[in-house]
């Protein structure tokens, strides 16, 4: 007659079997002063998005009228 698999078992061997793979990401700030015009910063967002990058985020730090923006795009597995 078989045995049934305890529960922790069963999640032991799910944990090992199904665990998914994490991407790895590269980042990148870049700085810009904020009083740069709407078409620059968009020519600016659009060469980077085409080389993969994805805006993640943006700050103003301390009223410095500088734009800091954070970008992230997946680790290439040979560069």
């Amino acid at each position: 007659m078989a045995r049934a698999a305890s529960p922790n078992s069963i999640c032991q061997l799910q944990t090992r079997t199904m665990r998914p793979i994490m991407p790895k990401f590269e980042y990148r700030v870049e700085t810009m002063k904020a009083e740069k015009s709407e078409k620059r910063v968009t020519e600016t967002l659009n060469a980077l998005g085409a080389d993969g990058w994805e805006l993640v985020s943006v700050e103003e730090p301390y009223s410095t009228h500088l734009l800091m923006l954070f970008f992230k795009r997946p680790c290439a597995v040979a560069r």
